[in-house]
């Protein structure tokens, strides 16, 4: 995968997107999508699992990953997995998705490459007797969300 120009080129955008459809197979057919960092250099790329057993167990996953990220000198990062989303609501700002009331699943990719650009791509989905059901896919560029955070400080 190679660096981005400074707008997110379409073929950046069709890797991301292939990669995510992948993911939403594997999500239809497993039930479960493992979280997994796909590092890239050049023509190198590394695939790293991770299984976090909390939210703050993901970030120090990602804090590892980034060191990791740093040795292997890469110039992108794809992330991709099953996260819990919310709508934001002024009576409980501070609470996480996972914690909210009214809380939903999806898919979603977030991508970042070296000079700081980044992809995101999510999908809701819903288990519906014992299958898969997938919303529609929704992709933004250049939201930088703090998932990116050990990424971003790699390359600043």
């Amino acid at each position: 995968w190679r660096d981005w120009s400074s707008d997110v080129c379409s073929s950046d955008l069709q890797e991301c997107e292939r990669f995510f459809e992948l993911g939403k197979k594997m999500l239809v057919i497993d039930g479960y999508h493992i979280s997994i960092a796909i590092l890239g250099k050049g023509k190198q790329t590394q695939f790293v699992q991770f299984s976090p057993e909390s939210r703050a167990g993901k970030h120090a996953y990602l804090r590892e990953i980034g060191l990791f990220a740093r040795r292997m000198e890469a110039t992108s990062v794809i992330l991709i997995g099953e996260v819990w989303i919310a709508e934001h609501s002024p009576t409980a700002a501070y609470i996480h998705a996972v914690d909210a009331p009214e809380r939903r699943e999806a898919l979603i990719l977030n991508a970042i490459n070296s000079k700081g650009e980044c992809i995101d791509i999510q999908c809701e989905f819903d288990r519906a007797n014992g299958k898969i059901v997938l919303g529609a896919q929704q992709v933004i560029a250049n939201a930088a969300p703090n998932i990116l955070a050990p990424f971003r400080e790699i390359w600043t």
